[in-house]
């Protein structure tokens, strides 16, 4: 627990400079806790539902030496990144960035939102997080739709009984 003592102080002093900039300068403006990366808004499965597949929200990606600058940048406020997409493991150079946010950036806590399909293919990833969300929308295989998550989801158990083992 000591080890974290940095870290606890951090999150109180910005808890009470929150509450104080709510209560008394009555200002919506608060210290972040953390930061959301999007990663790409590229994605590997085609669910009927999602609206990342829409062209007009589709945006460029900053380069990996970009990327990471901003990293050193959001760490001067946070110390929790949450990484997502569409799916944030299509970008090719997330293992790098990943990297990056853990060995040289420093963040305390870094997360990945995945659909799970690329986890064996990214697999180094692993050990360097903190959390990993898998965003699953079926509990039974459906192969009729070939890109859903039903029809992925026998790819998806083992991927995660692979990170269940390195994490």
């Amino acid at each position: 627990m000591l080890q974290h003592y940095p870290f606890v102080i951090k999150n109180f002093k910005a808890y009470f400079s929150n509450l104080y900039r709510r209560k008394v300068l009555r200002t919506t403006v608060v210290t972040p806790y953390s930061a959301i990366f999007y990663a790409t808004h590229k994605c590997n499965l085609d669910c009927h539902y999602c609206t990342q597949k829409n062209p007009e929200v589709f945006s460029d990606e900053l380069d990996t030496a970009a990327t990471i600058e901003l990293f050193r940048k959001i760490r001067k406020d946070v110390d929790t990144m949450l990484i997502t997409g569409g799916e944030c493991l299509m970008r090719p150079d997330i293992e790098e960035l990943i990297r990056a946010a853990r060995d040289e950036v420093k963040f305390r806590s870094l997360l990945v939102v995945t659909n799970g399909v690329l986890l064996d293919k990214r697999r180094s990833i692993l050990p360097r997080l903190n959390g990993l969300v898998v965003s699953l929308d079926a509990m039974t295989h459906d192969p009729s739709e070939p890109m859903s998550k039903s029809a992925a989801l026998p790819k998806v158990i083992s991927n995660l009984m692979l990170a269940k083992e390195i994490l």
